[in-house]
C-alpha cells in the first residue's frame, strides 16, 4: 500500500500555542526565520513527537499562524518532508511543500500552497507533483501564477484574486525560465523573441443544476436502447468499441475478446457485429450477425488492440489494431479485411490478413484507417517512434506511388505518433496525434505530399485521438490534455481547410474541460456542434459516469443535453467508451459499448425526431429487488435496482398484499442523475414494518417513473 505523506493547511486552533507564547508578537520561542519583508514573517520552531519541525507565518505586531508541520522520518515509512519556494506579499503566503516516501518505490508529493495571515477561508492547494517548480509570484491581492517545468516544455498557471480555481495559461516550448511577470489581471512571459502576455480571470463555471433535457436512450432499439448479440454474452471481457457505417444503411461494431491470461495461454479475438438502424443483428453476416476472428500471433504475443474499422463502398469490412509484444516497447500492426458477408477477403494480404503492413526496424502499429481519395486504404499510427501515414493497395500491398514509397514518414526528432484519420472530399488528408508533449495536425495531398503541419497546444500536455470533418470545411479534432487543474482531461480543437487553428474557437482555438476525462470519439452535427464520448466527473454534486457529452458549436458544454451536458452513468452494466456515429435525420446516436462484460450498441435520442418519437417511453425500463422478507424487516428499507433511459425526476413507490388487503410500504421522489443502473432506496412506515414483521411470506409491487409519465410496475414475492 502506497504511503504518501499529503501536507494539509492546518488552520491554528485557540490553545494550540501556551498562553506565554499567545501573547509574543509574530514569533515563538526558537524560531528560526526563513523569509521575511515589512509586513510578513515565515519562521519554523523545532517541533515534538513525530514532528520535527512546525512552519508558521505572521503579519507584523500579530500572532503567528500555523502553515505546515514536518513529520520526522519514521522508521516503517521514511517519509521526508521539505518546504521552500516561500514567498510574501501584503498578508499573503506562498510556499512549495515536497514530500517524499521511500516506502516502496520512492513514492513522492509536491504542491503549491497559498494562504493569507490575515485570516480568511481562502487558501489554496494546488498539486504540482513531478513537475519542477522554476518560478512561484504571489501579490499582495492574493493573485498568483506559477511555471513549471515539462522536459523542454514550461507550463504556466495563475490564480486570479478572490477565486480557487486555477487558469492555465500557456503550455510551450522556448519559455525564458525568470521570465514569468504578473500583475492583477494579466500574466507575461517570454517564448523565443517573442513578449507573450494574457489575461488572468477566474475559469467561466460549467453548467450547473438539476433541469434535464428530453434526450435519453431510444427504447425502440435492442433491450431498452441496447443490443447486446446473445453469442457474445459469457464469461470472457468482450468489448464493442469502433463502429462504422455501411454504404446500405447498416452498422458495422467491432471490438475485442479477450480471454486475459496473455503470454502462452494468449486468446484474444477480434469480434465484428452487423447490425441494422431497427436493432437487429443481420443474419447475413457471419454467424447470425456476428465474426469472431482469432488475431495472428506472432511469437510473444501478450493481447491485441483494436484500433478501428471502416466498411469499403462495396461492403467489405476492414478492421485494424496490433498486437502487443512481451517487450511493452515493441508491437505489431495487423490488418484484417472481410468480405460483405463476414468471410476473410483472400485476395487481401495473406488469407484476409496483413502483418507489419508498413514494417518497422523496433516495433510499429496501426491506429487509425480511412478510405484514401481515388481508391485504397490509407493507414496511420507509430513506426519506430516516429507518426507515419501509409496507403495500401486492394490487394493490401503498400501502394509505392504513393508519398515515399507508400510511406509518408515524420522526419522530426521527437518522438510522435498519428491516431487519428480524416480525409475530404477535395482529397485532403488531415492525421492528428501527438509530438512530444504537443497536438500533432498534418495536412497532406490526396498523393502523400505533407502539405502544413500545426503543432499549436492549449495550455496543456495534450494529443489528438479524433477528428471529424465539419460542415463547412476543415476538421475538429478532440482529444487527451494534463495540466495543473486536471489529468486526462477532454480538449477540442477547431482547425480551418488549409490546417491552420481556427482561434476564434473557444480560448484561442481551444476548449478544456477538466470535468471530462479519457474521451475516445467525437461526432460533429449538421449546426456544428461535437458529440464526444467521454468519462465524467461533472461539479458540484459529484455526477461521475461514462456516455454522451455535448459541445455547442462555440465550444460550451450544451446545459440543453442531458444532464449538465452530460448523458451516461456508471453500474454494473458496464458503460465503457466507445466510438459514436450521428444520424441527423433520424435524431439518434449510436455508441459501442461494453455493457455487463458484453459486447454492446446503444442507441440514443439526441434529437428530434427521435425525442419526440420516444417522449412516452417509460423512464424505467426495469426495476427489481431482493427476494427475502428477513433483510427488509430488520432494515426497514427496501432497495430497488432500476434500469433508466434517461436522467430526471422519479417516484418510486411499493405496497404488499396481505390478507386481500393493500397496503402502502412506503415511498421516495428523487431525482436521478444517471442511464442504465441505478439503485434507490424505499423507507418503510413503521405500520408496515410491524405488519411484515409477522408474515412468512408476502407479495411486494413496485411501481416506477417519471411523475405523471408512463409507469412501470414489477412483483415479487418475498419469502423469509
Amino acid at each position: 500500500m502506497r504511503r504518501v505523506l499529503l501536507l494539509s493547511l492546518v488552520l491554528l486552533a485557540a490553545g494550540a500555542i501556551p498562553a506565554s507564547a499567545r501573547a509574543a508578537s509574530c514569533s515563538l520561542p526558537g524560531a528560526r526565520t526563513i523569509a521575511r519583508d515589512a509586513q510578513a514573517r515565515v519562521f519554523t520552531v523545532a517541533g515534538h513527537s513525530r514532528v520535527r519541525r512546525r512552519y508558521y507565518g505572521c503579519l507584523k505586531g500579530r500572532r503567528p499562524k500555523l502553515l505546515a508541520r514536518a513529520p520526522a522520518p519514521r522508521s516503517d515509512q521514511d517519509t521526508h518532508t521539505t518546504i521552500g519556494l516561500v514567498r510574501l506579499a501584503g498578508p499573503w503566503v506562498g510556499w512549495h511543500v515536497r514530500s517524499v516516501s521511500d516506502f516502496g518505490a520512492g513514492e513522492f508529493a509536491e504542491s503549491l500552497e497559498l494562504r493569507s495571515l490575515a485570516g480568511g477561508r481562502r487558501s489554496l492547494s494546488i498539486p504540482v507533483t513531478g513537475r519542477p517548480v522554476v518560478r512561484f509570484v504571489v501579490l499582495a491581492d492574493g493573485t498568483a501564477a506559477w511555471m513549471l517545468s515539462a522536459g523542454d516544455y514550461r507550463e504556466i498557471d495563475g490564480v486570479a484574486r478572490d477565486t480557487r480555481t486555477p487558469t492555465p495559461i500557456a503550455y510551450a516550448r522556448n519559455i525564458a525560465a525568470r521570465s514569468l511577470r504578473v500583475t492583477p489581471s494579466r500574466v507575461a512571459w517570454t517564448q523565443g523573441s517573442a513578449a507573450m502576455t494574457a489575461a488572468l480571470a477566474a475559469p467561466a463555471p460549467p453548467p450547473s443544476g438539476s433541469r434535464v433535457g428530453p434526450q435519453a436512450m431510444d427504447g425502440r432499439f435492442g433491450d431498452c436502447g441496447t443490443l447486446v448479440p446473445a453469442s457474445l454474452v459469457g464469461h470472457r471481457s468482450v468489448a464493442a468499441s469502433q463502429l462504422a457505417p455501411a454504404p446500405d444503411g447498416t452498422i458495422v461494431a467491432a471490438g475485442v475478446r479477450t480471454s486475459g491470461a496473455g503470454g502462452s495461454t494468449y486468446r484474444d479475438t477480434f469480434v465484428a457485429a452487423r447490425l441494422s438502424r431497427d436493432g437487429r443483428l443481420d443474419a447475413s453476416f457471419g454467424q447470425a450477425g456476428v465474426v469472431t476472428l482469432a488475431v495472428p500471433r506472432p511469437a510473444g504475443a501478450q493481447d491485441a488492440v483494436l484500433t478501428d474499422a471502416l466498411v469499403q463502398p462495396d461492403g467489405k469490412v476492414v478492421l485494424v489494431g496490433y498486437v502487443r509484444q512481451s517487450d511493452p516497447r515493441r508491437s505489431r500492426p495487423v490488418v484484417v479485411r472481410l468480405l460483405a458477408d463476414g468471410a476473410l477477403d483472400h485476395g487481401f494480404g495473406s488469407g484476409g490478413v496483413v502483418v507489419d503492413p508498413v514494417g518497422a526496424q523496433r516495433s510499429s502499429d496501426v491506429r487509425a484507417v480511412a478510405l484514401a481519395p481515388g481508391g485504397g486504404l490509407l493507414l496511420a499510427g507509430q513506426r519506430d517512434d516516429r507518426f507515419y501515414l501509409a496507403r495500401l493497395t486492394a490487394a493490401g500491398t503498400l501502394d509505392r506511388g504513393f508519398a515515399d514509397e507508400g510511406l509518408a514518414v515524420d522526419p522530426g526528432k521527437d518522438p510522435s505518433a498519428a491516431a487519428a484519420l480524416a480525409a475530404t472530399s477535395d482529397g485532403t488528408i488531415f492525421a492528428g496525434g501527438q509530438a512530444a508533449s504537443a497536438p500533432m495536425l498534418v495536412r497532406f495531398d490526396a498523393s502523400g505530399a505533407p502539405q502544413t503541419g500545426t503543432y499549436a497546444a492549449p495550455p496543456a500536455a495534450a494529443g489528438i485521438v479524433a477528428l471529424a470533418p465539419l460542415p463547412g470545411g476543415g476538421v475538429m479534432a478532440l482529444g487527451s490534455a494534463s495540466n495543473v487543474v486536471a489529468t486526462g482531461q477532454l480538449f477540442l480543437g477547431r482547425y480551418t481547410a488549409a490546417g491552420a487553428l481556427d482561434t476564434s474557437f473557444g480560448e484561442r482555438g481551444f476548449v478544456l474541460d477538466p470535468q471530462v476525462l479519457a474521451p475516445h470519439d467525437l461526432a460533429v452535427g449538421a449546426d456544428g456542434s461535437v458529440t464526444a464520448t467521454a468519462s465524467f466527473e461533472l461539479q458540484p454534486g459529484g455526477y461521475a459516469g461514462s456516455g454522451l457529452v455535448r459541445y455547442t458549436a462555440g465550444g460550451v458544454r450544451d446545459a440543453a443535453f442531458g444532464l449538465r451536458g452530460a448523458l451516461g452513468g456508471v453500474s454494473s452494466y458496464g458503460l465503457v467508451n466507445g466510438d459514436v456515429l450521428l444520424d441527423a435525420a433520424e435524431g439518434t446516436a449510436y455508441s459501442a459499448q461494453q455493457n455487463g462484460l458484453a459486447f454492446g450498441v446503444t442507441r440514443f435520442a439526441v434529437a428530434g425526431p427521435a425525442t419526440d418519437a420516444v417522449a412516452g417511453e417509460p423512464a424505467v425500463c426495469a426495476l427489481a429487488t431482493g427476494p427475502h422478507l428477513g433483510p427488509l424487516v430488520r432494515a426497514r428499507r427496501l432497495e430497488v435496482s432500476l434500469r433508466l433511459r434517461a436522467p430526471g425526476p422519479l417516484r418510486i413507490g411499493a405496497t404488499a398484499r396481505v390478507a386481500g388487503r393493500t397496503i402502502t410500504l412506503g415511498h421516495v421522489s428523487l431525482v436521478a442523475r444517471y442511464i442504465e443502473g441505478a439503485v434507490a432506496t424505499v423507507r418503510l412506515s413503521p405500520a408496515a414494518s410491524r405488519r411484515l414483521a409477522k408474515l412468512r411470506s408476502v407479495r411486494v409491487t413496485l411501481t416506477a417513473g417519471a411523475p405523471g409519465g408512463v409507469r412501470t410496475t414489477y412483483t415479487r414475492t418475498l419469502r423469509r
